[in-house]
C-alpha cells in the first residue's frame, strides 16, 4: 500500500518517544502526539495511531518527554519551557490533564532533558539547571558544572557533556541533594574510591549496599577520562558517547549489549570504544538496543535481536549491524520500544516492539514507513 500522509508531518523537524508515547515537532513549530496518549486533552490513556495536535503549543523548537512519567516539556524558539500532560503536579490520584504553562526561572534555554525524577535544562550561557519531575521544588541552578553543551538524564543517573568535550556524571541521590548546595559530582576524592575499586575488580566494578554507603546503590562510571565528545546517550544502566571523529564509546552495565562488551560481562565496566561503530554522526537507543547514523546515511544498530531491524526475529548482537533498506537518513532518535529514522523526504521509517502504538503504523522486526491518515492533524 502507497503510504497517505498527514500533510503536516512531511515537515516533521524533530521526534520525541518515551516507554510508549511518540511526539513530532513540524516545520512551523506545531506539535503532534500519538502512542498510549497521556499528553492531549480528553484523550487520556487511549492508544492513538493517528498523529494529534497538542493545543497550545506554537513556535516550539524541541519537545522531550519523561521516560515513564506522564508529561512532557517544550522548548518555544524565544528560549522559554513549557510543560504539560496528565497529572503533572502529583496533586491528587486523579487523571488531570494540565495544559501547556511556561516553568517559572527559566530563560535563555537551548536544551532541555527529562528523567523518572528529575529533569534539566542548558541555556545559552552554559548554565544547568534542575528541577523535579512533579515541579514541587523550584528550578535551581547545578553549580559547578560547566560551561555545558548538553545533558542527558535518566531514573538511574545523569550525565552532562561540557563544552570542553569533557564528560562529568551524577548519582540521583546526590543529583537530588542539588538545592541543598551539596557536591554532585563524583569529584577527585570518589574518582580514587572508584579507580581502587575498578582496579581491584580488573575494571568491573561494584555494586554496593545502599545502608553501607550514602552515595546510593551502584558506583555508575563517570565517564572521565573521555575527550571531544559531541554526543551522549544516557540508559538506565550504561551510556555511551560520540567523539567528534565518529568513534563511540560505551561504559556501565554490559548485561544488555548495549556497550559492545558480552552480555555475560558482569560488572560495571569503564568508557571504552565500541569496536564497529565507525564515521558515526548521532546515537539513539534504548537500555536494550544502541543504533548510529553514519557519515553515508545509513543505521546500524547493536543489542537485543528485536531491535537491529534486520527484518526477522535474531539473537543479540554486540557487534553493530547494517539496518537493510534504510538510506539517506537524515537523523534517528529511540526509546526503550522504538526507533525513529527521518529520511531525506521527510519521512518516518520505525521498528521495534509496537505494543502501545508508540511506533504507529511502523514497528516489528524491520523498518517501516509510517503510515497516516489523510487529514490535518
Amino acid at each position: 500500500m502507497k503510504p497517505r500522509w498527514v500533510p503536516g508531518l512531511r515537515g516533521v523537524k524533530q521526534l520525541a518517544l518515551n516507554d510508549d508515547s511518540s511526539c513530532a515537532v513540524l516545520e512551523k513549530g506545531q506539535v503532534v502526539c500519538w502512542g498510549k496518549n497521556w499528553f492531549l486533552p480528553d484523550v487520556a490513556g487511549r492508544s492513538l495511531q493517528q498523529p494529534t495536535s497538542v493545543p497550545g503549543l506554537s513556535g516550539i523548537t524541541q519537545v522531550v518527554l519523561s521516560e515513564f512519567d506522564e508529561y512532557g516539556c517544550a522548548l518555544q524558539s524565544s528560549g522559554e519551557v513549557l510543560c504539560w500532560g496528565r497529572n503533572l503536579l502529583k496533586a491528587s490520584l486523579e487523571d488531570t490533564y494540565r495544559a501547556p504553562a511556561p516553568l517559572p526561572g527559566l530563560s535563555g534555554v537551548v536544551g532541555i532533558a527529562l528523567g523518572q525524577r528529575h529533569a534539566l535544562a542548558w541555556t545559552t550561557s552554559g548554565e544547568l539547571f534542575r528541577w523535579s519531575s512533579d515541579l514541587r521544588d523550584p528550578v535551581t541552578r547545578v553549580e559547578g558544572v560547566g560551561p555545558v553543551a548538553s545533558a542527558e538524564t535518566t531514573g538511574a543517573h545523569a550525565c552532562a557533556l561540557l563544552r570542553s568535550g569533557e564528560v562529568r556524571c551524577f548519582l540521583p541521590e546526590t543529583l537530588g541533594a542539588l538545592k541543598a548546595g551539596k557536591q554532585h559530582d563524583l569529584g577527585p576524592k570518589m574518582r580514587k574510591v572508584a579507580q581502587a575499586i575498578l582496579r581491584a575488580t580488573n575494571g568491573k566494578g561494584v555494586t554496593f549496599s545502599r545502608s553501607k554507603h550514602p552515595w546510593g546503590g551502584t558506583l555508575f562510571p563517570d565517564g572521565r577520562g573521555l575527550k571531544d565528545v559531541r554526543q551522549l546517550l544516557v540508559s538506565q544502566l550504561d551510556a555511551s558517547a560520540l567523539t567528534l571523529g565518529g568513534e563511540v564509546f560505551g561504559w556501565g552495565n554490559a548485561q544488555r549489549g548495549t556497550i559492545g562488551r558480552h552480555e555475560d560481562s558482569r560488572g560495571l565496566w569503564p568508557p571504552a570504544r565500541i569496536e564497529g561503530f565507525s564515521g558515526v554522526t548521532a546515537l539513539a537507543g534504548g537500555s536494550r538496543h544502541r543504533c548510529a547514523l553514519l557519515r553515508d546515511e545509513t543505521v546500524t544498530c547493536l543489542g537485543s535481536g528485536l531491535f537491529l531491524g534486520q527484518g526477522e526475529r535474531q539473537a543479540s548482537s554486540v557487534a553493530p549491524r547494517l539496518v537493510p533498506s534504510l538510506n539517506r537518513i537524515q537523523s534517528i532518535v529511540a526509546s526503550e520500544h522504538c526507533t525513529f529514522a527521518l529520511d531525506a523526504d521527510h519521512a518516518v521509517w520505525a521498528w521495534g516492539d509496537n505494543w502501545t502504538h508508540a511506533c504507529g503504523t511502523g514497528g516489528g522486526d524491520h523498518p517501516e514507513k509510517l503510515e497516516f491518515e489523510a487529514g490535518d492533524p
